[in-house]
């Protein structure tokens, strides 16, 4: 799914999906992020396959829908710039050449107020109605 490979939660499970020897269990993503920082190879690995993975679901996001814009979570401001740039190429390989022409992937702009508003966009949608 890709919960499973988009989110941190999913990230921290990967890890030891991917290196059982290696990550015993679940994995903070921030603490990935740091592994992968200093050099360390698998927990590299273990990122590219999240990008590489979440840019698939993207494509398939914009082959169904043609979007003009995808925006990513919290994880775009986590794990940066080189993240987010494997799932544009991953992206570019995988959609409809038209639509990935036509489709940007950003990160949110809402920065550390991401998560606060996303928990509370659902109870004042429903008020506005």
């Amino acid at each position: 799914s890709a919960e499973s490979f988009c989110s941190g939660e999913g990230i921290a499970k990967l890890a030891p999906f991917m290196f059982p020897q290696v990550f015993k269990e679940p994995t903070d993503t921030r603490r990935l992020v740091e592994l992968a920082e200093g050099g360390d190879q698998k927990a590299r690995a273990v990122i590219t396959e999240s990008a590489r993975r979440t840019g698939q679901v993207c494509a398939m996001i914009a082959d169904v829908l043609i979007p003009q814009v995808i925006v990513l979570g919290s994880l775009a401001r986590y794990l940066g710039d080189e993240w987010l740039a494997l799932i544009r190429e991953e992206f570019r390989k995988q959609a409809l050449e038209n639509n990935s022409r036509h489709t940007r992937i950003v990160p949110a702009a809402l920065g550390d107020r991401l998560q606060p508003l996303s928990a509370i966009a659902p109870v004042v949608f429903r008020a506005s109605r």
